[in-house]
C-alpha cells in the first residue's frame, strides 16, 4: 500500500543553505532554535513536524532577511534562545522582522553533554519549542521582556552601583599606596578639595604625584554618582500621586538613594528588608491601594513571613 506524502521545504538534501520561502499557497509554520553569539547564530530550523535541518552558522542580517521573506509569503516563524548578557537587542529585531519570539531563562539541555555544542544546543532549543508549542508548557520557561523604557531605568541604578563600587576602589586604592609608602593612611572622603589641600603637603613628591591621578578619577566618580542620582530623582518627582520604593537593606545604597529621592515628595514611601513574600504580595496588591496603605500592608507581611521552627522530629 503506496502513501503519498505531502513534502516540506526541510524534504530537499542542500543543507548548506535555509529554506527559500515557498511561494505556494501552502502556509508553513517555521520553529527556530537558537544559539546566540556576539557575531553570529547557530540556528537549528524545523517546519511544521517535519524532520529537523541540521543546526548552521548565519550572521543576524541574514536570519533576519530570511525571516522577512518567509513572512512576507504568509509563513509564521517562531524563534527561541536562552536569556544572555546581550540585553533584548536580538529579540526586538526577529519581533520587528515578523517572528514569534520567546527568551526562556537559561536550561540544561542536556544531562549527558558535559561541554556546550552550540549546534546541538541549538537543536534542543528547537525540540522544546516545539513541544511547548504543542502545549507541553514545562519545556520551556519563557521570561517577561521588560519594555525599552523600563531597561533604561534599570541601567540607571545599575550604573550609579559601579561608579559607587570603582569610588570605594579608587580611594581605597589610595590609601594601600600611602600606607605601604609612608606608613600613614587617609581619612574617608580624603580626595575631596578641602581634604587633599591639606594632606597632600605631607606627602612625600613620589605619593603624591602617585595621588593625583586618583585624586582626578574619584572627583570624576563622584560628579557621574551626582549626575545618575539627579536623573532618579526627576524621575521620581514625575509621581503626582505618590510612589512605592522598593529596596533589599535599610541604610544600603539603594535605600540611601530612594530615601534621598522621595524626600519633600509627599506620599513616596520606602519600604527595605524586601522578602520573596512580600514581592509577591505587592504584585498582587499594587493596583488596590495607596503607597502609604501598601506601604503598611507590606511591612505586615514581611514581619509575618519570617518564622522560627526548631525541634523538628527525626
Amino acid at each position: 500500500m503506496k502513501t503519498n506524502i505531502q513534502p516540506t521545504p526541510h524534504d530537499n538534501s542542500n543543507l548548506s543553505a535555509l529554506p527559500p520561502a515557498d511561494k505556494s499557497a501552502v502556509r508553513h509554520t517555521y520553529k527556530l532554535g537558537l544559539d546566540v553569539d556576539l557575531r553570529n547564530l547557530v540556528v537549528a530550523f524545523q517546519c511544521d513536524h517535519g524532520a529537523m535541518k541540521p543546526a548552521q552558522k548565519f550572521s543576524r542580517p541574514r536570519l533576519l532577511a530570511w525571516i522577512k521573506e518567509h513572512i512576507a509569503a504568509g509563513h509564521a516563524v517562531h524563534t527561541v534562545y536562552e536569556c544572555c548578557g546581550f540585553g533584548y537587542t536580538l529579540h526586538e529585531e526577529l519581533c520587528a522582522a515578523g517572528a514569534q519570539s520567546l527568551i526562556t531563562t537559561p536550561l540544561r539541555l542536556s544531562l549527558e553533554r558535559r561541554r556546550k555544542n552550540d549546534r546541538l544546543d541549538a537543536r534542543e532549543l528547537c525540540v522544546r519549542l516545539s513541544r511547548y508549542r504543542d502545549g507541553h508548557t514545562h519545556e520551556l520557561r519563557p521570561i517577561r521582556i521588560p519594555s525599552r523604557a523600563e531597561v533604561q531605568r534599570r541601567e540607571l541604578g545599575r550604573q550609579r552601583e559601579f561608579w559607587k563600587r570603582e569610588l570605594r576602589r579608587l580611594e581605597n586604592h589610595g590609601r594601600a599606596l600611602r600606607i605601604e609608602h609612608e606608613h600613614e593612611t587617609l581619612p574617608a572622603g580624603w580626595a575631596g578639595p578641602r581634604k587633599w589641600k591639606q594632606l597632600a603637603k605631607p606627602c612625600s613628591a613620589f605619593v603624591r604625584e602617585q595621588l593625583e591621578p586618583l585624586v582626578q578619577a574619584i572627583r570624576h566618580c563622584k560628579a557621574q554618582l551626582d549626575r545618575l542620582t539627579e536623573q532618579i530623582e526627576a524621575r521620581v518627582a514625575t509621581w503626582d500621586h505618590g510612589g512605592l520604593v522598593l529596596t533589599d537593606v535599610w541604610g544600603g545604597s539603594c535605600h540611601q538613594c530612594g530615601a534621598s529621592a522621595a524626600r519633600g515628595r509627599g506620599e513616596v514611601v520606602v519600604v527595605t528588608g524586601l522578602n520573596l513574600p512580600t514581592l509577591i504580595d505587592y504584585l498582587h496588591n499594587r493596583d488596590q491601594h495607596s503607597p502609604v496603605d501598601l506601604a503598611e500592608r507590606l511591612l505586615r507581611k514581611g514581619q509575618e513571613s519570617i518564622r522560627l521552627q526548631r525541634g523538628l522530629p527525626a
